[in-house]
């Protein structure tokens, strides 16, 4: 992978290694890939806002959307 051959794992080149947050265990270094990155993005900013009107619709009234992780 590192050496540029990626076609055995990834559809494309290895844009970034990105460390997984370790839910399940240990974290990992994983590969990624521009397209991957791209719908991270874009699927993740509109999970971000579900989840928040979810809880509290009036987060649209004041414009303001905390992405603070808490301490714990």
């Amino acid at each position: 992978m590192r050496e540029g051959r990626f076609s055995s794992l990834l559809p494309e080149p290895v844009a970034r290694w990105v460390m997984t947050r370790g839910s399940t265990g240990l974290p990992k270094v994983i590969p990624v890939t521009e397209t991957h990155l791209s719908q991270i993005l874009s699927v993740g900013a509109r999970v971000v806002v579900n989840y928040a009107l979810k809880r509290d619709p009036r987060v649209l009234e004041t414009g303001v959307l905390n992405l603070n992780f808490p301490r714990r």
